[in-house]
C-alpha cells in the first residue's frame, strides 16, 4: 500500500483537493480532527482543541492511528493529515507526546508527504477558528516537523483543484 500524506495549514485545501481525488476514484482518509471536533460538539462539554488541547491531540492521534493502521489494501492512499501533523500541533502548546509517536510514525510507511500551500482567500468556520496569522504559523510548524522528521517533503503551490490533483498525481508514479 503506498500511503500519501497531503498536510499544511489550516485553509490550504487539503479537505477540497482530497473530496476531488476521492470523486476520481482514489481512496482517500478523512481529518482525523475534524471528525473528533464535529463529535465533541455534539457532546457539548467535549474535549476540543480551544478547550483542552492535550487531551483533543491525544485523541486525534488515537483516531488516526486506528484510521491508518486498519486500511484495507489499497493501491494507494491519500490521509488528510499524517501523525507527524500531531507532532507539530502539540509543539505549538509545548506538548511532548513521548518516543511512542515517533515509532508508530516510522511504522506508518509512508510514501510520500505533500504540503499545501495556503489558500489566497483565508475563511474561517466551525471547526477552523485560527486567524490567518495563526494558519500561518501552524503551517510553518507543520512544514518544520517534517523536515526534521527526514521526510523528503514536496510542497504544492496555490493552483485550482484540479491543477493542484495534477500536480500532485504527477508526482506519485
Amino acid at each position: 500500500m503506498r500511503k500519501i500524506i497531503i498536510s499544511g495549514g489550516p485553509c490550504s485545501g487539503k479537505t477540497s483537493l482530497l473530496k476531488s481525488l476521492a470523486e476520481d476514484g482514489y481512496s482517500t482518509i478523512s481529518e482525523a480532527a475534524r471528525e473528533i471536533i464535529e463529535e465533541e460538539k455534539i457532546k457539548k462539554r467535549g474535549k476540543l482543541p480551544w478547550t483542552d488541547v492535550k487531551e483533543f491531540q491525544i485523541k486525534v492521534i488515537k483516531r488516526q492511528k486506528i484510521k491508518e493502521f486498519e486500511l484495507k489494501e489499497e493501491e494507494i492512499v491519500f490521509l488528510d493529515r499524517g501523525l507527524p501533523d500531531n507532532i507539530a500541533y502539540g509543539e505549538l502548546e509545548n506538548i511532548d507526546f513521548g518516543e511512542n509517536i515517533i515509532e508508530d510514525i516510522k511504522n506508518a510507511n509512508y510514501e510520500k508527504v505533500f504540503i499545501l500551500d495556503l489558500l489566497t482567500d483565508y475563511q474561517k468556520d466551525s471547526e477552523r477558528k485560527e486567524s490567518i496569522e495563526e494558519a500561518k504559523i501552524i503551517h510553518d510548524k507543520i512544514c518544520e516537523v517534517f523536515e526534521r522528521l527526514r521526510f523528503d517533503v514536496i510542497n504544492v503551490p496555490y493552483l485550482q483543484i484540479e491543477e493542484r490533483k495534477k500536480y500532485v498525481l504527477g508526482r506519485i508514479n
